[in-house]
């Protein structure tokens, strides 16, 4: 018996991951298996079994094969999002991110410390 551990991710989770690596929505995988977006979210979410025809059209529509779902790991979300990066053209800076997201946790900072400020004042 295949247990979720032995998956690492359940079929749902893993299509749900494939499908925003390649920029899909629900709305849009939904109207190409003719079914309503609930009922694909259900799915995704774990909600309703999948059948096997189901999954082999959902495979169809990510360009892949069955055992690449079912094989697919933590490691392959993190190469399918490099490889997103890499033909999005994007000059991707991580140490500029990290000085943007540095500002921001210190401006963050700096609002909580006036709150506490006015809080104190009003106390007096």
């Amino acid at each position: 018996m295949i247990t979720t551990k032995y998956l690492e991710l359940r079929i749902g989770h893993k299509i749900r991951k494939i499908r925003e690596s390649k920029n899909i929505n629900r709305k849009q995988i939904a109207s190409d298996l003719d079914i309503s977006e609930r009922g694909y979210a259900d799915l995704e979410n774990e909600k309703t079994n999948i059948t096997l025809l189901r999954l082999y059209q959902i495979c169809e529509i990510f360009d892949c094969d069955l055992f690449f779902v079912i094989n697919f790991s933590e490691k392959d979300m993190i190469k399918l999002y490099q490889e997103k990066i890499k033909e999005s053209n994007h000059s991707f800076d991580l140490n500029k991110e990290i000085i943007k997201l540095e500002e921001l946790i210190r401006k963050k900072y700096q609002q909580i410390e006036l709150i506490k400020f006015k809080i104190d004042m009003l106390k007096s």
